[in-house]
């Protein structure tokens, strides 16, 4: 469970930002709404289920996602993937001399096994320049501190202190610890890890999908159901494994070259079945196509969103997706943070940080001012990020309007655009 995220140093962010999960001291105009939108942990914590992001084009937006990704990227892979001297791919604030060669800073804060932790670090190209650990007890409690080198291990992960020696400038002593089975680390490492990722305008995640499918009869059956609810005219979607034949290749190949080439040719092909009606509009058959090659961009998009929403919602993890509206529908848009939002769908608390350009999400019928989120870019280039909660704002303003009209900021400045078309 995802309470706060900060960055600073990175990209087009100079200053720390910190986009926050935590329930804020505010009610809506519906109480049912407070309840529907909110997770109750504790007397003094609620977390939100949904956060939205909106901004003008070049904002800094999609920035943001590529912040926390990065984060869960490294925590997972430092350790393994990396090797000593390899550059870390951290980009700081380019507009500014003084920011250019200092560290990028991310930080979380989350819930993992019903414990709080908070985790951070700071890097550039070449080094982990810091990097923490909190738990939060009756008080928070540090279980490990690094700085230039130097490392404070606290008791609950001294056995793990060895590590301090193996673990390279390039890499994070939590993805270390977790290599070697620390308990504490592991827990941390598979927060980040359930982290799910979507870019808004490719289908990366559609071959996943598909390969779920084919190897799970019941997940097949539920991704059907989803996307058969949107109303997209499909009857059935099958998925089905196609390759190379052993036998098709030539002969005297080597053993592991063969199994190679036969893996790496197997790929799942997705076929759409829509219905055959004849002149009295009767169902007369079924016409089968092929996803890739004869549906919209549209469905494409919202069979490779099935599936990682589906795992989201079934794990209770986390989700963030970039451009959540293109190719798709308002409704449809609306309908996906609903899923978030309904016990029946979400009973294990699953959580969607979502960017988008759909000002129609901005209602308070949807969503809580705290759930509302801007990041506005200034004349210097650098991003900020702001919430709606902290503005002045009514709980009944027409939130979608308001926005429009520029009273929240981060909206594109238009007024100068029919002076440069018509200049000759």
């Amino acid at each position: 469970m995802l309470i706060e995220f900060s960055v600073g140093n990175y990209r087009s962010f100079s200053d720390e930002v910190t986009l926050s999960l935590a329930k804020a001291a505010l009610r809506s105009r519906d109480p049912a709404l407070d309840e529907r939108s909110t997770i109750a942990v504790s007397e003094r914590l609620s977390v939100l289920k949904t956060a939205l992001v909106h901004g003008a084009n070049a904002s800094g937006k999609s920035n943001l996602f590529k912040a926390l990704r990065f984060m869960c990227d490294f925590v997972v892979n430092s350790a393994r993937a990396g090797q000593r001297g390899d550059p870390i791919r951290v980009e700081p604030f380019r507009l500014h001399p003084d920011l250019r060669d200092e560290p990028s800073s991310f930080e979380v804060v989350f819930r993992q096994a019903d414990q709080q932790y908070r985790y951070g670090f700071e890097a550039d190209a070449t080094r982990v320049t810091r990097e923490w650990l909190y738990v939060q007890r009756t008080r928070e409690a540090l279980l490990f501190d690094r700085a230039d080198g130097q490392f404070e291990v606290r008791p609950a992960m001294r056995a793990f202190g060895e590590l301090k020696a193996m673990t390279r400038q390039n890499a994070l002593f939590l993805s270390v610890a977790a290599q070697f089975n620390s308990p504490v680390a592991t827990q941390v490492l598979d927060w980040f890890n359930a982290v799910g990722f979507l870019g808004g305008v490719d289908d990366e995640s559609g071959p996943w999908t598909a390969l779920q499918m084919e190897s799970d009869p019941d997940f097949a059956r539920r991704v059907n159901a989803l996307v058969c609810a949107l109303d997209l005219g499909i009857g059935r979607l099958t998925a089905r494994s196609r390759g190379v034949d052993r036998a098709e290749l030539p002969a005297g190949l080597p053993g592991d070259v063969a199994d190679r080439l036969v893996e790496e040719a197997r790929h799942v092909e997705v076929q759409a079945s829509h219905t055959i009606y004849d002149d009295e509009g009767h169902p007369a058959g079924e016409e089968i196509f092929d996803l890739e090659e004869h549906e919209s961009g549209g469905t494409r998009k919202l069979f490779a969103l099935a599936g990682p929403l589906l795992q989201t919602l079934e794990q209770g993890a986390l989700i963030v997706i970039d451009e959540l509206d293109a190719r798709l529908h308002p409704l449809i848009s609306r309908a996906i943070v609903g899923l978030f939002h309904d016990t029946a769908t979400n009973p294990r608390g699953a959580q969607l940080v979502a960017f988008s350009h759909d000002t129609g999400l901005l209602d308070r019928k949807l969503l809580r001012r705290d759930q509302i989120w801007f990041v506005e870019k200034s004349s210097r280039g650098a991003s900020s990020l702001y919430a709606l909660s902290e503005l002045k704002e009514r709980n009944d303003a027409a939130f979608e309007q308001q926005y429009l009209h520029g009273r929240y900021g981060a909206t594109p400045v238009l007024s100068t655009l029919a002076e440069a078309v018509a200049r000759r």
